[in-house]
C-alpha cells in the first residue's frame, strides 16, 4: 500500500506538526498550564498519532511481517517479564507498561509510514526536516542571544535546545540532522548545503550536552580520516572545546566532580540512579525477569538507554531488541556510513537518554533511516550503471 500521492505535502505537514506538538508541550509546561511531561494535554493528543501509525501498520501487515512479527514476540517476551514482576494487574501500572512499550515500537512504526510514500512526499518530508532543523536553530541562537529561558537547555549551566522539553531528545535531533546533512554535503557542495551544515553545528555547538559535543570530536575524527580535510575537521573541534571551557561548562562539571564524584560528574548522577534504583530491583528478580525483564519503567529508568532498555525487556528480550533496531534502522550492505552512525547512536544513546524509547525524537530517526538508505540504495544503482 502506497499512500495518497494527491497529498504530496504529508510528509511536510506530519514532520511541522509534529515539531510545533514539541514546542505546545515545552509552552504549556513553562508557562504552568501542565505540570508533567509524561501526562501533558499534548501526550495525549499524540496518542491518537500513534493509534494511527498501528492502523497503517496493520494495513501494511504483509510487506513489514518479518519487523512486526519480531515486534509482536518482543513485546510478548516484555509482558510475560513485566508480569511476572508485578504478579497483579494494576490498571496504572499496566497503563505505564503500555505506554513504554508505545514507546520502544514507536521508530518502526513512523518507518514503516515513511516507507510507504512516494518518491515526492518523501522529498517534502526532507524539506520539512531541514525547515525544523533551520528554525529550532533560529530559536536556539536566539534564546543565547536575547537570555530567553524558555529556549535553555539547563537553568544552571550554559545550553539551549530550542522547542525540545528534554536536552537529551534536542541531542538526537541535531546528531540525526548533522549525520543526513553532511551525507548530503558530502554528495553536492553547494552553497545551500553549506549553509545548512553550518547551521545544523551551530545548533549542535549550542546546545550544551556532553552527548552532543562527544559526538561532535568524533564525527570531526571521522571526517579527518575519510576526507583527509585535516583542517575542516580540527576547526570544527576546536570549536567544540572552545566553548566546552569558555561557557563554563568544563568548569562546572569540575566543580560538581570535586562535590561529589567524578563518576556522579561524568553520568550526571545516573549512576547513583544505578545504585539506587537498580541494584534494589534486580535484586527482587527471578530468573525470568533475568532474561525478560520486568519492572515499573517510570520508578527504575536512569536515562542510559542500553540499560534502560535491560532492565525493561531483560537479557533475552533486550538482546534482540537491539539487534531489531539496529538492523531495521542503522543496517544496510555496503554502508559504512550509516553503520558508523549507528554504533555512534546506540553507544551515546547508552551513556545519555532518549535515544532509543523517545516519542519526540522516534519521527526524526525514522525519516534519517529511510533517507539514507534510499540515498545508499541510489548511490548503489548508479554505481552498477557506471560499470
Amino acid at each position: 500500500m502506497v499512500v495518497n500521492n494527491s497529498n504530496k505535502y504529508l510528509g511536510f505537514v506530519i514532520i511541522v506538526l509534529h515539531f510545533f506538538l514539541e514546542f505546545l508541550v515545552k509552552l504549556l509546561l513553562f508557562i504552568g498550564v501542565d505540570k508533567d511531561p509524561g501526562n501533558s494535554i499534548i501526550v495525549y493528543c499524540k496518542m491518537f498519532i500513534f493509534i494511527g501509525l498501528l492502523w497503517l501498520a496493520g494495513l501494511n501487515f504483509n510487506s513489514n511481517k518479518r519487523l512486526l512479527l519480531s515486534l509482536l514476540f518482543i513485546c510478548v517476551l516484555g509482558l510475560i517479564g513485566w508480569y511476572t514482576y508485578i504478579q497483579s494487574v494494576d490498571a496504572k501500572e499496566l497503563y505505564v507498561f503500555v505506554k513504554t512499550m508505545a514507546r520502544y515500537t514507536y521508530p518502526f512504526l513512523w518507518m514503516i509510514f515513511f516507507s510507504i510514500l512516494s518518491s515526492k512526499q518523501l522529498k517534502n518530508s526532507l524539506n520539512g526536516f531541514r525547515v525544523v532543523l533551520f528554525v529550532n536553530t533560529i530559536l536556539i541562537i536566539t534564546g543565547y542571544v536575547f537570555n530567553v529561558s524558555l529556549f535553555a537547555s539547563y537553568i544552571n549551566r550554559f545550553g539551549y535546545d530550542g522547542v525540545f522539553y528534554l536536552a537529551n531528545d534536542a541531542s538526537a535531533f541535531y546528531l540525526l540532522g548533522l549525520a543526513l546533512i553532511y551525507n548530503r554535503f558530502l554528495s553536492n557542495r553547494d552553497w545551500v548545503n553549506v549553509l545548512e551544515l553550518i547551521f545544523v553545528l551551530i545548533g549542535s555547538l549550542m546546545l550544551g550536552t556532553k552527548t552532543a559535543y562527544l559526538f561532535l570530536i568524533i564525527f570531526s575524527g571521522y571526517h579527518i580520516c575519510t576526507s583527509k580535510k585535516y583542517f575542516q575537521g580540527a576547526l570544527v573541534a576546536t570549536l567544540t572545546l572552545t566553548i566546552i571551557f569558555v561557557s563554563g561548562i568544563f568548569k562546572f562539571f569540575l566543580d560538581l566532580a570535586n562535590s561529589t564524584s567524578i563518576g556522579s560528574s561524568v553520568f550526571s548522577f545516573r549512576n547513583e540512579l544505578v545504585n539506587s534504583r537498580i541494584m534494589p530491583l534486580i535484586k527482587e528478580w527471578s530468573i525470568i525477569n533475568y532474561l525478560f525483564g520486568g519492572c515499573n519503567y517510570l520508578e527504575t529508568y536512569v536515562q542510559m538507554d542500553i540499560i534502560d532498555v535491560f532492565i525493561f525487556f531483560g537479557i533475552v528480550g533486550g538482546c534482540l531488541y537491539l539487534g531489531v533496531f539496529f538492523k531495521r534502522i542503522f543496517y544496510i550492505k555496503g554502508n559504512r556510513y550509516l553503520l558508523i552512525i549507528g554504533i555512534l547512536y546506540i553507544i551515546l544513546g547508552g551513556l545519555a537518554g532518549h535515544f532509543y524509547p523517545s516519542g519526540v525524537v522516534a519521527i526524526y530517526l525514522a525519516l534519517v533511516s529511510i533517507l539514507l538508505k534510499n540515498r545508499s540504495i541510489e548511490s548503489s544503482i548508479s554505481s552498477g550503471l557506471a560499470h
